[in-house]
């Protein structure tokens, strides 16, 4: 795999287009010259990491999908999979794809070829959240808006986690759960209410 651990950390740190390939490079241990032998352009290697980030989500989510029939459950199943991700990666294990933050400054194709996979991503998730408002277990709301929002928050998950104390960030994928089920979870709503 061309994306790489230490490449998805500088990427994901530094921001990919001010990620130079002798960068990458010296990460790496390579010459500058050996690594053209994996990719040809600094583009393409933006490209084949932004590429396993969406692919690696979609697998998480057919994972999800195959543990539970119940929609909120799928999408609280999917997150703690994302957040586990990073959490192995800080650690140094695993794998770890970089944040798709910067998909403008690609080429069109590529581009082009992302942003459908992403929406098709976004497409599944907010079928789920539908699904689950229509059969009264999540909360009515926005769901592309709300899945919007908790997205952006995953995206960005490498650099709060990286701040954190590591045994705070080890607590993080229980404190999320706990968050968003309360949040999206409409008997919360209701058991709240009767407390009142």
């Amino acid at each position: 795999q061309t994306c790489a651990l230490p490449i998805s950390k500088l990427f994901n740190t530094k921001g990919a287009r001010s990620t130079t390939l002798a960068d990458v490079a010296s990460r790496l241990g390579l010459t500058k010259t050996s690594l053209y032998y994996y990719v040809a352009t600094k583009e393409d290697l933006i490209y084949q990491c932004y590429d396993a980030n969406v692919r690696q989500a979609h697998t998480q989510l057919d994972t999800a999908e195959r543990a539970s029939d119940a929609p909120l459950e799928r999408l609280l199943l999917f997150l703690e999979s994302q957040i586990a991700t990073t959490l192995r990666s800080l650690d140094g294990e695993g794998d770890f794809y970089a944040a798709p933050l910067e998909v403008a400054s690609l080429a069109s194709e590529h581009r082009q070829a992302l942003e459908a996979d992403y929406r098709r991503l976004l497409r599944r998730l907010i079928d789920l959240m539908s699904q689950g408002i229509a059969q009264g277990d999540i909360k009515p709301c926005n769901p592309v808006v709300t899945l919007r929002a908790i997205l952006g928050a995953l995206d960005w998950s490498f650099y709060w986690l990286y701040e954190m104390p590591r045994e705070d960030a080890a607590s993080v994928s229980h404190a999320l759960k706990d968050l968003f089920s309360r949040g999206l979870d409409r008997k919360s709503t209701r058991l709240n209410s009767s407390h009142q």
